[in-house]
């Protein structure tokens, strides 16, 4: 059931009505129920008798608090509630004991609500875009959580409770301001990915080797001025975002990760980069944009899988021979760099399927 305009439209179960809220409580047949702008200050009291409700998505309206009457929805599975003026929810929420996927981002959380703490089901949850400051302690009785979103906050650490989240498989801790990353991290043993851009963070732990499950890391927009060869373990990693950062050096751990197919090393301070680096074999996308390179190492011709390769904003002058033999690339990017107009015609006349930027 869906409720997009302020007319009472409704569509119930894919079909579209037009109907007073009052006429919601007659329709016992509803498992999907949408009132999404429509200003609502207050839950229609109808909605609270649609017992076989499977998804309530209640997102931007003006919501200062939801009631204790929400637990008659026992059969919910997918509550949203977010882009509204919450601050809290009712203990009463408990009573949800089929709850899954729990949406309350863009409110004004300070804290995580403790009454989320004995939905036992929950999978998923969003906290982005709230003021919440820390993590307290109950949230170590979550372990069932997969999913946890908690972006654009003002998290400075994270505590040990939060590790005990065993079964972690997706977390966004982006833009909050966060110093460190703890090395407790290894204790999510299947988590999948891990997104910490836009923080404070200076150094990557030697820890982050041991999260041998991570296939998306992100640590793009901190501080950071050195990886650590340990990297060199996470043998399932495809993406890698290293991008505006304070990377000078990069060594050879990084082209020990086989399986990385997006690296993005743009807005750095790199002068070079990896001799072995045509050792990443699956490489599809390479950006090195705004750095200090001068050139580009041989080895990346062995990279037959590149797709997309940008060095914009650079000061190489020359190019390897065998550049022009990468008959895959479909993109290159090579604007702002003092190339001859012989190295253009070169590439252009033998790259003819790739759209090159000078």
């Amino acid at each position: 059931m869906f409720i997009e305009n302020k007319n009472n439209e409704v569509k119930m179960n894919d079909e579209i009505f037009t109907l007073p809220y009052k006429a919601l409580k007659r329709i016992d047949k509803a498992f999907h129920l949408e009132m999404i702008g429509q200003e609502l200050k207050e839950i229609p009291e109808e909605i609270f008798e649609l017992k076989n409700l499977k998804t309530l998505n209640l997102q931007s309206n003006l919501l200062e608090k939801i009631p204790p009457e929400i637990s008659k929805l026992t059969k919910l599975e997918k509550l949203t509630i977010s882009y509204n003026l919450l601050s809290g929810l009712p203990d009463e929420i408990n009573h949800l004991t089929k709850l899954k996927e729990l949406n309350l981002n863009n409110n004004n959380f300070f804290k995580i609500p403790a009454a989320i703490s004995n939905l036992k089901e929950l999978k998923k949850i969003n906290l982005s875009s709230n003021r919440i400051e820390k993590i307290d302690s109950f949230v170590s009785n979550m372990k069932q959580l997969e999913k946890i979103e908690l972006a654009r906050n003002s998290l400075a650490e994270i505590n040990k409770d939060f590790f005990k989240i065993s079964n972690l498989s997706y977390l966004d801790i982006s833009e909050n301001n966060l110093k460190k990353i703890p090395g407790d991290f290894v204790k999510f043993l299947s988590l999948n990915t891990l997104i910490m851009h836009s923080n404070l963070i200076e150094n990557i732990p030697a820890e982050i080797g041991n999260i041998t499950s991570l296939e998306w890391l992100d640590l793009s927009y901190n501080n950071i001025s050195k990886i650590p060869d340990e990297i060199s373990n996470l043998k399932n990693l495809i993406g890698l975002f290293l991008n505006n950062n304070k990377l000078k050096f990069l060594n050879d751990s990084l082209t020990k990760l086989n399986e990385l197919e997006q690296l993005y090393l743009n807005y750095n301070s790199l002068k070079k980069i990896p001799k072995y680096m045509g050792k990443m074999k699956n490489l599809h996308n390479l950006e090195m944009d705004c750095n200090e390179l001068t050139e580009l190492p041989d080895s990346i011709c062995s990279i037959h899988t590149l797709r997309e390769m940008s060095i914009d904003d650079n000061n190489i002058n020359k190019l390897p021979e065998c550049l022009k033999e990468m008959r895959n690339l479909k993109m290159l990017i090579l604007s702002n760099n003092p190339l001859d107009k012989k190295i253009k015609n070169e590439l252009e006349n033998n790259l003819s399927d790739c759209k090159i930027v000078f």
